[in-house]
């Protein structure tokens, strides 16, 4: 069976190797889900401090050269907000 033939049947019944396929058909990185959410959800809180120690210093450097830093968080699309 062709490559891209087995994808489609693949994702028509639910199953992809790159994707998760979520409520309401949205489609979700496996890497993502499977394993950089694993791994962010089981950051210490010194790994998130150094984190935010880097982003600080990205800031000042950028300051000085008049740009300013604007970081925004997003949600996974797995994740219902209330």
């Amino acid at each position: 069976m062709p490559v891209h033939i087995r994808t489609e049947f693949n994702y028509a019944f639910g199953y992809s190797e790159r994707v998760h396929i979520g409520p309401d058909s949205w489609l979700h990185y496996r890497s993502v889900l499977d394993r950089e959410k694993v791994r962010n959800a089981s950051l210490s809180v010194l790994e998130v401090e150094r984190i935010a120690d880097r982003l600080e210093r990205v800031r000042k450097y950028l300051s000085t050269r008049g740009v300013r830093m604007l970081v925004v968080t997003v949600p996974q699309k797995d994740v219902e907000l209330s």
